[in-house]
């Protein structure tokens, strides 16, 4: 996956990733132009993020472009890991904001460097101070909280506040939570066997000669399988304890395998079904290769078409809309029927364009002449432009 690689997820909803530091890996010419590419072409954009920050100042064209994106298109984010720093202002512009579910959000003040006289400096931490208003004013649309009290809590200096996935949706950042591998399981999970046992089980009491074991008896007996009575013994309730606990240790090591075993499956269903995926998407270019796409348009096809079904789907759909390309000798042969009556920017008649007219202006035709042919293109290319192709 390229750092700014345009995804198609599918005809209508595009993602880009932004993986790495803004200012370093993350530039923002590019990241402006992907959000450009994606919103003249899709209804839905998604900003999947991984990052620790970056300089804030090479982020403003980023933040002015998703807002005018979504005057045209849906802008939503996604923290696959960490949004840290200017990475959680950009989460925060997202109309819906997912976080995974061991997802951190980082808020803090902006931070600079700065070097000169008193007044240049004076000048740096006044140019600090308005990026903190504004990076508040984004947190606060966000989460409907106050921007003075988001200064004061989240963005007191010298402190980085940092929000688990829960923490993050319960405070507004985020909108909801993207489930992971680790959920609730049925009633032998160890952690609500455990929850049976009263919390003065392990209190620093335990070895105090004034303890009564009785009060553990009501916790006790919810354990499945173990029933004590009133009567019951000092040596009974102890028994009972160990029981308890030898349950929950065995219950831990059974679910450990038992998520072992599942995570297993799931990897197996995985590459079976990427396996399934690669295979029908090999099919699908293969069968388009010199019908409708040039071979060296194949690998950008196959790409698409392998990253899900979603994609798969409208790869076909993109290819079944095309028009089949001809070949060479087929565009010369019938020129004056497919060409007739169109012109070329400067308005002399296409049936009239020689080798470096349609080398100029139709690349296709080119990429075609490589194809079937790649002596005659060199040698027409060469002819044309006085120079041996780089190709």
């Amino acid at each position: 996956m390229k750092r700014f690689e345009l995804c198609a997820l599918s005809a209508e909803q595009a993602e880009i990733y932004l993986y790495g530091t803004f200012g370093e890996e993350i530039l923002a010419s590019e990241v402006v132009q992907k959000i450009l590419e994606a919103s003249s072409k899709y209804k839905t954009i998604l900003l999947r993020l991984h990052s620790r920050g970056g300089d804030p100042l090479d982020g403003l064209g980023i933040l002015q472009a998703i807002k005018d994106a979504k005057t045209k298109v849906e802008v939503n984010t996604q923290c696959d890991g960490m949004a840290a720093s200017f990475a959680s202002v950009i989460f925060a512009c997202g109309t819906k904001r997912e976080i995974a579910q061991f997802g951190r959000v980082m808020i803090h003040q902006a931070s600079g460097f700065g070097y000169g006289q008193v007044d240049e400096l004076k000048q740096t931490a006044a140019l600090m101070e308005t990026i903190n208003d504004d990076m508040a004013s984004i947190y606060a649309e966000a989460t409907g909280k106050q921007k003075d009290w988001i200064l004061k809590n989240w963005m007191a200096s010298g402190q980085d506040k940092w929000f688990r996935a829960q923490d993050a949706k319960d405070e507004g950042i985020a909108t909801s939570i993207i489930p992971g591998l680790v959920a609730e399981s049925s009633e032998t999970n160890p952690i609500k066997l455990a929850a049976h046992f009263d919390s003065v089980l392990f209190n620093s009491q335990h070895n105090s000669d004034t303890m009564k074991l009785s009060m553990y008896i009501p916790g006790l007996n919810k354990v499945p399988g173990i029933k004590l009575s009133a009567e019951s013994s000092d040596a009974e309730i102890s028994e009972a304890i160990e029981t308890a606990l030898g349950k929950t240790v065995q219950l831990d090591a059974e679910l450990e395998t038992e998520t072992e075993l599942r995570k297993a499956k799931e990897q197996e269903i995985q590459e079976l079904s990427t396996s399934a995926l690669k295979e029908k998407s090999e099919a699908l270019i293969e069968a388009n290769v010199g019908v409708k796409i040039t071979a060296e348009e194949k690998d950008y096809f196959l790409t698409m078409a392998g990253k899900d079904e979603d994609s798969y789907e409208a790869t076909k759909k993109q290819l079944n809309a095309m028009p089949k390309i001809q070949s060479v000798s087929q565009f010369l042969a019938e020129g004056n029927k497919d060409l007739a009556g169109k012109k070329s920017k400067d308005g002399q008649p296409l049936i009239e364009l020689g080798y470096k007219e349609l080398f100029k202006n139709h690349p296709k035709f080119l990429a075609q002449m490589k194809t079937e042919d790649v002596e005659l293109a060199r040698e027409k290319y060469e002819y044309e432009f006085g120079k041996k192709p780089t190709w």
